[in-house]
């Protein structure tokens, strides 16, 4: 993924926690993501899978992001961000299933994903916009200035330690 779609997905971001939530810099994480679904006209549905390493899926037509029943919250957060990525991107797919090992690969993805490079890369991007909808740049570099502990930025985002690691990486802070 190019620094050109990074910035557009920064500034997409950006411009839909403003429009839906107020000033970036008033916002108080964790974000509140069921207020961006509910812009984008989307609904979440708790579901058991039948291959237990999916962590998500999104129906396009039904407007429906299902998130595994037996993921931990922080995970489910991200999923949900990750799948609303796909729609708000654009990505020409009308159904999509995140797997669990997307989520720990967060710089990179696995080899079958790779693969498949199209794929590989609207997961890439689909990430990368969960990361900045739920860590805003501002409010992340804010918070690392003052802080520098991952443990209390995932805390405070509400996402994953890993998640948190990355965006701090991928934002050039570590």
């Amino acid at each position: 993924m190019g620094k050109d779609k990074i910035q557009q997905i920064e500034l997409k971001t950006r411009d839909i926690l403003e429009q839906v939530l107020g000033k970036i810099i008033d916002l108080k994480p964790p974000i509140n993501l069921a207020k961006v679904l509910e812009y984008f006209d989307v609904s979440l549905s708790l579901a058991r899978f039948k291959v237990p390493s999916v962590a998500g899926a999104f129906d396009k037509r039904l407007k429906m992001i299902y998130l595994s029943k037996d993921e931990p919250y922080k995970r489910q957060f991200f999923t949900a961000a990750h799948e609303l990525g796909h729609l708000v991107l654009n990505h020409k797919k009308n159904f999509d299933v995140f797997y669990r090992q997307q989520l720990s690969e967060f710089n990179g993805l696995s080899a079958e994903a790779r693969a498949k490079e199209g794929k590989a890369s609207e997961e890439k991007e689909a990430n990368y916009f969960a990361a900045s909808l739920l860590m805003p740049e501002e409010l992340v570099k804010k918070f690392w200035n003052e802080k520098k502990d991952i443990e209390l930025l995932a805390a405070y985002f509400g996402v994953s330690r890993s998640a948190a690691y990355w965006r701090l990486k991928n934002l050039k802070v570590i």
